[in-house]
């Protein structure tokens, strides 16, 4: 048994998984619970997989025996973890999303195959899974659920105003950058796979396997870095901002505070820059941006990207039933009002009125 250094990025990602689930998992916030705990438990089983795979390429499970064949069978989590994906983004997009009976049946699939391969295994303890049909056979399968599924959160976003064209482009909604760019990672990782596939449905490239197997774990080892590495810097893409625990801002000062901020953007319309940003605003009031940022959560209950876009909404509702504005076409209005692309328009206008820009104009 020898341990190679992939093996140790393995072993890091695979603590780093089991540390951000139990994070995750835990958040106390309620509005974002919900979807906290699908990320954990989403992780966790990121977390079993890689310890699966890592027995196996260490070749563990030889000098277990026997064993090796529980592993497999727990290896079939795999199943799960695409409807995990897609109901995070579902919980993502909504927070009034709440799990189903039907939601149940998203674990079809993981249920047939552990059944499946429990049947194949478990009465033959001298079956070669990588000299037998069946390890290509659940690879080709685990690529079409999770191609299945990546078509059904693309769909889901664009009807939420999740545009393809502007796939790259620099957003201005908050949830859309991070579903954007978690969709990127999980698409990276997707091709991952399927080049490992590709080995491992071809016995003639079965020599290469060491380097597919170094390049999953070190493409894992990435994908949690990246994931803390976002969570550390953009938290608001993860949770709400919470309540300060500090006291050092008093009842009349947040009035004050909340005034002054309700006229500026009253008079000046400091929201209609696509550039504008907490630090900037809180220049233009002269306090710091995380007095302002305190200001925005206690006084409305938002954080500052939906504070923002809850007056541009405002504004473009205005625009667009204004009948001297009529021969504007919807994108010209969304640059007007300040965001920068149609895709993160259409997103936070439904998001604040239940319809599409185009409907609300057509009604």
């Amino acid at each position: 048994m020898k341990i190679y250094l992939h093996h140790i990025f393995s072993i890091i990602a695979l603590f780093q998984a089991l540390f951000m689930a139990v994070f995750f998992s835990t958040h106390p916030q309620k509005a974002t619970r919900l979807r906290s705990l699908i990320m954990g438990l989403m992780l966790f089983v990121f977390a079993i997989l890689i310890g699966c795979t890592l027995m196996l390429s260490i070749g563990m499970p030889l000098a277990l025996g026997r064993y090796y064949r529980h592993v497999i069978i727990i290896e079939q989590l795999t199943f799960i973890v695409a409807p995990l994906f897609y109901l995070y983004v579902r919980a993502t997009l909504d927070d009034r999303f709440r799990p189903h009976q039907k939601d149940l049946l998203h674990l079809i699939p993981y249920i047939v195959m552990v059944t499946t391969v429990s049947a194949i295994l478990i009465p033959n303890p001298a079956y070669m899974l990588w000299r037998a049909p069946l390890l290509p056979v659940l690879s080709v399968l685990v690529l079409i659920q999770n191609a299945v599924y990546i078509m059904a959160v693309l769909r889901l976003l664009h009807a939420n105003g999740f545009s393809f064209s502007s796939f790259f482009t620099t957003q201005s909604h908050c949830q859309m950058d991070w579903l954007r760019l978690f969709l990127m990672g999980y698409i990276v990782f997707w091709l991952i796979k399927f080049q490992s596939a590709v080995v491992i449905c071809n016995a003639a490239l079965r020599s290469i396997c060491p380097y597919t197997t170094s390049l999953y774990f070190i493409s894992v080892f990435f994908l949690f870095n990246g994931i803390v590495f976002i969570a550390l810097k953009k938290p608001e893409y993860f949770f709400k901002p919470s309540r300060y625990f500090q006291s050092a801002l008093d009842e009349k000062d947040r009035i004050r505070y909340q005034k002054s901020l309700l006229k500026l953007m009253h008079t000046g319309k400091p929201y209609l820059d696509s550039g504008i940003n907490l630090p900037t605003l809180a220049r233009t009031l002269a306090i710091s941006p995380r007095l302002l940022s305190r200001v925005i959560n206690e006084s409305f209950h938002k954080n500052f990207c939906d504070f923002i876009n809850t007056y541009r909404i405002e504004e473009s509702i205005q625009r667009i039933s204004n009948g001297h504005n009529g021969r504007k076409n919807i994108l010209e209005i969304a640059y007007e009002v300040g965001f920068n692309s149609k895709s993160a328009f259409n997103a936070a206008f439904k998001k604040y009125t239940g319809r599409t820009p185009r409907e609300f104009k057509k009604n």
